[in-house]
């Protein structure tokens, strides 16, 4: 049964036998990415801070609490293991911490695994950037596009793309390592609980309490760009088998993909996407899909008075709540188009399963409204937007 839907569903890519690492497994892609690889017949591995996996793993998946930024367990991560290939999910992913933190677990911590790899004789290294190393305010951004991060998090995902090409092709006792880099946009799916998730619950969110009404950035026609957690771990394995040649190597980087559905949704379109959703009563509908404007210069400002209050939280040690207006966040919301290209994984032979974020985000939509959103919003909340 597993080899027929290999087959079938899976674009026919086995991995009987072989030994995949998976770092940061207790988080969201990751999940989706050891999923896969145990339907593809490989043995897996996995690794996180925790000390035990936060849900249910495939059979045989084998568990190591590891901290890659310390040698030491690097060590104990690939030593006697067999590994022979690594996807690297893990980092540090947020738009508030300081750059050394960034820089400690991106940037080092990648550093730490690539070592560890080269001395096990590891075949295949994939790692995961971000979409946010590019530029914004380009329509349709190609892997060869320029590179400029507008906030600390995409700089320290440059950072850590430049480490990873200075082991491409580094000698190992069996041969050369093979590296790969995957640029996810925004990932989506019914599980997350970040990102992208986080402006489809404040467009719920605010549809359940004003009577349908929303607000955008901007005039709400700024293009986005996502990705199905399930087509973006499947580029990552993808990868791990992929013969990176390309008949123009010197037209753009052969080792570096983006990872992003075909579709290119605006602001208003995501918006709208979520109203239609809120099953609001009849007589309310004359507000139905509103969209207030979200001025960029009142944000900003905002932002900056939030950062003070997180840096303070942080210093005397209080809860920092995991969703606020932080500065990096804002920047990125005003950047302009950030809307990437899927063409050169589909000129490499990958076939999107949601390549439509029109029918997929739907989906996740109706998902999350019946089994997360009344939840996260908490039973004295939800019962509020039902009185409403």
């Amino acid at each position: 049964i597993r080899l027929f839907y290999t087959i079938i569903f899976n674009g026919g890519i086995l991995m009987n036998g072989r030994k995949v690492l998976v770092t940061g497994s207790n988080g969201f892609l990751a999940r989706e990415t050891i999923k896969q690889l145990y339907e593809k017949g490989a043995k897996v591995g996995a690794t996180s801070l925790e000390d035990r996996p936060l849900y249910a793993m495939p059979p045989g998946t084998e568990y190591v609490q590891a901290n890659f930024t310390n040698p030491e367990d690097v060590r104990k991560l690939f030593e006697g293991r067999g590994i022979d290939d690594v996807v690297h999910h893990a980092a540090l992913f947020s738009l508030s911490a300081t750059p050394e933190m960034l820089r400690k677990v991106n940037v080092i911590g990648t550093q730490r695994l690539l070592e560890g790899a080269v001395e096990s004789d590891v075949k295949n290294f994939v790692a995961t950037s971000s979409g946010t190393v590019y530029k914004g305010g380009k329509k349709n951004i190609n892997e060869w596009d320029e590179l400029k991060p507008c906030e600390v998090y995409g700089q320290s995902k440059l950072e850590q793309e430049d480490v990873v090409e200075d082991y491409m092709g580094m000698a190992t006792k069996s041969g050369r390592l093979k590296c790969a880099i995957v640029r996810p946009a925004v990932i989506m799916g019914p599980e997350s609980r970040y990102g992208g998730q986080v402006a489809l619950f404040t467009h719920y969110l605010m549809g359940s309490l004003f009577q349908g009404m929303t607000a955008v950035p901007g005039d709400g026609n700024t293009e986005l760009c996502f990705v199905h957690v399930e087509d973006c771990a499947a580029l990552h394995i993808y990868m791990l088998d992929k013969e990176l040649t390309d008949s123009n190597p010197h037209k753009y980087p052969k080792h570096v993909f983006n990872a992003v559905d075909r579709s290119h949704l605006t602001n208003n379109e995501l918006a709208d996407l979520v109203l239609s959703e809120t099953r609001l009563p009849k007589y309310r509908s004359l507000l139905l899909g509103k969209k207030l404007p979200l001025p960029e210069a009142p944000s900003k400002w905002l932002s900056k008075y939030n950062d003070r209050l997180i840096n303070w939280l942080k210093e005397n040690n209080y809860p920092v709540p995991t969703v606020s207006l932080d500065s990096g966040s804002v920047e990125l919301m005003f950047a302009g188009h950030v809307s990437m290209s899927t063409q050169k994984a589909i000129d490499a032979g990958f076939e999107h399963r949601h390549p439509y974020g029109e029918v997929w985000m739907r989906e996740i939509i109706r998902h999350n409204i019946d089994t997360n959103w009344e939840r996260l919003l908490g039973e004295k909340l939800s019962k509020l937007c039902r009185l409403l």
